[in-house]
């Protein structure tokens, strides 16, 4: 049963308004049922704050090493780990962020067009190197893993050494080969199964197994597309 409050509430306590809190009954004598000390205390409801707010963040992070990502990285660049397998590259477990970071990017890698390559690779493809040549162009191997291919939008592909921006070849896949530095600092190469294969010389002769991880050094040259060569340097 509830009690008139005077200031109109529907108490559901006879001695106090359990909407505002009104005195709303007196025992003999004139004191209050509920002891003043306690009665606000006791008898007042007060609003409950809501539920704190987890802090915005940028965006993802990497669910390994807590690294800022982008939406649409395939690895992380600081530990390696795989987005896709929730794994870490083999021989990386175990290895704290901060040891992987430590390790410096041997390498840096030459983006250019080969001429030789284009005629040896083509054959009587109706396809035409473009003109003006792109410039030569020099990409840091910063990261532990590299995807080398094509943006694919839709797909959510965003290689670190995009081909079709900087050679404008036609015949590199979306995923064409990545390059894989152990703790160590060696480098590895594998062909992730592309279109038309990865070369280690010019005269497209044989293309290497695509998924075998192929080590590499600096003065390694890499042939992949219609034209495009990537030089490996070693960075001074």
């Amino acid at each position: 049963m509830s009690t008139a409050c005077p200031n109109g509430h529907a108490s559901e306590w006879a001695d106090w308004c359990s909407v505002c809190g009104e005195r709303l009954a007196e025992v003999e004598g004139g004191a209050s049922a509920v002891p003043a000390a306690i009665a606000p205390a006791a008898a007042i409801p007060h609003p409950v704050p809501p539920s704190a707010s987890p802090p915005a963040t940028a965006g993802p992070t990497c669910q390994n090493c807590g690294v800022s990502r982008h939406e649409h990285d395939v690895f992380c660049e600081s530990c390696g780990y795989d987005f896709a397998s929730g794994s870490l590259p083999e021989g990386a477990q175990g290895e704290s962020a901060t040891t992987q970071q430590a390790v410096t990017a041997p390498m840096h890698v030459r983006v250019s067009v080969d001429h030789e390559f284009f005629a040896a690779s083509v054959g009587d493809v109706d396809l035409t190197v473009p003109d003006p040549i792109p410039e030569q162009k020099i990409v840091p191997l910063a990261g532990i893993r590299i995807l080398i291919g094509r943006t694919s939008t839709s797909r959510g592909i965003f290689p670190e050494i995009d081909v079709r921006s900087l050679t404008d070849d036609p015949a590199v896949s979306s995923r064409h080969a990545i390059l894989e530095r152990d703790v160590s600092g060696n480098w590895t190469l594998t062909d992730l199964g592309s279109t038309n294969g990865t070369f280690l010389t010019a005269d497209a002769d044989a293309a290497i197994e695509a998924g075998e991880a192929l080590p590499i050094a600096a003065g390694t040259s890499l042939y992949l597309g219609a034209w495009t060569r990537l030089d490996l340097t070693a960075t001074t």
